[in-house]
């Protein structure tokens, strides 16, 4: 866009990346960056950038600023199933607490946080997502979507309609 947009949001999503600065972030939000547009760099939302950096004050301004938490951000996945994927189970937990939803899965995929916790489950803070998913009623019974490109499990280049106890059970944990 020619009024510099496109350059505000990049800027923004690599600040909530790289710094995690709350105060560079609120600038931006202050100036019109939208908190729920993709970055065009990444496909990725500013609340998407806090989570895969590792900034859990700046995902938690995010959302007491308006960041949906069941929005699709970077990969076509939720920001729920970035913090699973992560492992980090205080952002997950604070997403649940916002109102993310367990059971939304991905519409390219069919994959939900639960997928995507269990499929990295070896990970340190996988096990506490698991628990944390299924405590608040994450359906261990959904399939992904069957014959779907992934780049997600390494051992298949397609889902088979698998449920997060085959992708643990497939992953030996």
């Amino acid at each position: 866009m020619s009024d510099g947009t496109d350059a505000r949001v990049d800027a923004c999503w690599h600040v909530c990346y790289h710094d995690g600065d709350v105060a560079r972030v609120q600038s931006f939000l202050d100036q019109g960056v939208n908190i729920n547009e993709r970055a065009p760099c990444s496909g990725a939302a500013p609340l998407d950038a806090a989570i895969f950096g590792d900034h859990l004050p700046l995902v938690r301004y995010l959302i007491q600023r308006g960041a949906d938490a069941n929005g699709v951000g970077y990969g076509d996945n939720t920001a729920l199933m970035a913090a699973a994927n992560q492992g980090n189970s205080e952002v997950v937990e604070l997403l649940l607490n916002e109102g993310a939803d367990p059971n939304l899965a991905s519409p390219v995929t069919g994959e939900t946080p639960l997928h995507a916790s269990t499929s990295h489950a070896y990970k340190e803070g996988m096990l506490d997502c698991v628990r944390l998913l299924l405590s608040v009623g994450a359906n261990p019974n959904v399939k992904t979507k069957a014959d779907i490109p992934t780049d997600r499990y390494y051992r298949d280049t397609r889902l088979v309609g698998e449920t997060p106890l085959h992708l643990a059970a497939a992953y030996g944990d």
